[in-house]
Order: C-alpha cells, then structure tokens, then sequence
C-alpha cells in the first residue's frame, strides 16, 4: 500500500509491507538493513523499547531490544529514504517480542548410585524442541543412565516455533558403590572342619547366602554341600555392592575297622587275629602292631584288648575307628592223677 503526501514543497511517500520481526524477550541486539538504491539517503526511528546502537542513518543499524516488553509493536522501525531529488519515502516494520520458553528442570532423585538410572522433567511447551547435554535426546521427559561419578550435571536448552530459546540445568550427587570383598581363611577343607568366612568391615549392612554368619563374618562348620556364599552390603549412602566366595568341602573317608571279619571278637590268649581297616587309604595303627590297611596279630597279654586305627585319603581328610577284643586267659591244667 502506498500514500503520497506534499508538505512544503517535499513529496513523501509512506509504504507499508506486512512484514514483522519476531524477536526473543530479553534478546540484546538486532540488526536491520535495505538494499540502497543509488544517490539515496537513509534515516532510521525505533519505538517500544528498542533502542538503536551507533548510528541511526546510514543502509543498516543494529537495535538493542532487552528492554522491551512483550507484545507486538506496531511499527517499531521506521525507515527514511530520501533521493537525490529531495523526494522521501517511508517504511515501517512491525516487531513482535515474544517469551522464551522459561525452563524448570527437574529430576527424580538429586541423590544416587552410580548404576541407577534418573528421569530429568523439563516444562513442556507445545511446538518447541529440546536439546540435552551430555547426552543425545529430544523430549521434555528423558530418562539416562550416568556413567561416572562426575557425570551428574545435566542441561536442557529448549527452542520454540518462534527461534526462542532458554537453557536449565541441574547436578546431582552420585555416589559409588561399596568395595566388598568376601574372604575365607582355607578354600579347601574337610567335613567338620571350620572356616572363618569375612566380608570387608565397616559398612551398614550384611546379608549372607546361606544366612550362617551374620554381620561383617564369623566362624562355623559347612555342611558337604555348602561351598558358595554370597554377601550383599550397603552402605550409608544406601548404595549396595555384592561378592562371592567358593571353597570345596571333601567328605571324610569312610573307615571300617574290623578283627577277623568283625567289629569285636573274643580270642583266647595266643590266638592270631587279623586287623583290617577300609582298604585304599594311608593309616596310622594304635598300637602300631599292624601297618598299612592291617595285618596279623598275636596279643601276648590279657591286656591288649584295644585297637584303634586313623585313616587319611588323598584330599587330607581323617577318619578314626577303633574296637575292643576281650581275651581270655588260657585255663592252666594240674597234673593229671591216676591210681
């Protein structure tokens, strides 16, 4: 649309365009230019808040809209050109200040272990895209899973259809997890021995599997099948950390100690017996009137009723066994008498 006026000999002409900026609340500077035409002058004007830096003639200025409010300002610049005929003519550009999209970012828990995962919330705004720091993601609701302890400064920046953009942050403390490591004083043991199983001291709790210490450890006698255990801790940061310990617990051998075949006999005195203990292991005979996994014996007194024998295999285990005899005396004949 044009209009032409003559005031005092000088004809003005004032154009208008249906353009209009669009420009971020609290943005610092804009610049505007035109394309000149030849013998030309240009003068510029701005209202509503803007205020024009350096110059304000010339083919371009640079405007500092920070103080101006929201809404839409109609005419904000206005520009004069003047030919080299003394004719002028005006254009004006509309300027709309718009808000930016105001963050509050927000996460589920400002607080965890490193291995937890957290939802970070920022304001949702409809037509405007997200951008996060240090990960790749687009939605106001994210979840991420940190991977260090210094990863915990998180960063929205939001943008919307406007090119408007505002920026969050928020830092967390990840604190990591407890070193626990679960000890056995002998990974190797027999059947009713003991063993003395620990865990690393001074956390805030303790759960053993099978449950038969408690605490950071203790002592006691495995069963033939209990050789792995596990314990979980926590520590005071409610961070929880596991480890694992294996032994191997051998059965003892078994021991049959038997005379003549039997587990006790009644000999008269200088009779032979035989001492046989459980074949295939290594003994050690009490007395030692036999070696190895036995042999023949005459006792020579009445009083040589007991025997005992301790029997090792070839994982160190022991087993004992012993019996007792009864021996009678032999009876002592008189002479034989005759008439």
């Amino acid at each position: 649309m044009k209009y032409l006026f003559l005031f005092f000999g000088l004809l003005f002409s004032f154009i208008s365009y249906s353009q209009v900026d669009v420009v971020c609340l609290g943005s610092e500077t804009e610049s505007y230019s035109i394309t000149p035409n030849a013998g030309s002058t240009y003068s510029w004007q701005v209202v509503g808040g803007g205020v024009i830096v350096g110059a304000s003639s010339g083919t371009s200025i640079i405007v500092d809209w920070s103080a101006a409010p929201i809404g839409l300002i109609t005419d904000a610049i206005t520009l004069t050109e003047t030919s080299s005929s003394n004719c002028s003519a005006d254009v004006t550009l509309d300027v709309d200040i718009v808000d930016n999209p105001i963050q509050n970012l927000a996460v589920n828990n400002s607080e965890i272990c490193i291995g937890d995962q957290i939802e970070l919330t920022a304001t949702d705004y409809a037509n405007t895209t997200y951008e996060w720091t240090p990960f790749n993601a687009s939605n106001s609701i994210e979840s991420y899973l940190p991977v260090s302890l210094t990863d915990n400064t998180f960063t929205v920046t939001a943008t919307n259809s406007d090119g408007c953009t505002s920026t969050a942050s928020v830092t967390i403390v990840i604190n990591d997890l407890p070193v626990v490591n679960a000890i056995v004083n002998d990974s190797e043991i027999c059947l009713g021995e003991s063993i003395d199983l620990n865990a690393t001291p001074g956390l805030a709790s303790y759960v053993w599997t099978p449950a038969v210490v408690s605490d950071d450890g203790g002592t006691f006698v495995p069963t033939i099948d209990q050789t792995n255990f596990n314990v979980v801790v926590t520590d005071n940061n409610g961070c929880i950390a596991s480890d694992d310990v294996s032994i191997v617990v051998n059965d003892i051998p078994t021991l049959d100690l038997t005379v003549d075949g039997l587990q006790t006999t009644t000999i008269c005195l200088g009779d032979q017996i035989d001492l046989q203990a459980t074949p295939g292991l290594t003994y050690v005979w009490t007395p030692a009137v036999v070696s190895n996994e036995g042999g023949f014996y005459t006792p020579t007194s009445l009083t040589e009723t007991s025997y005992a024998v301790t029997a090792t295999d070839a994982n160190g285990c022991e087993n004992n066994d012993n019996l007792n005899i009864t021996i009678n005396n032999i009876p002592t004949p008189g002479p034989i008498i005759f008439n």
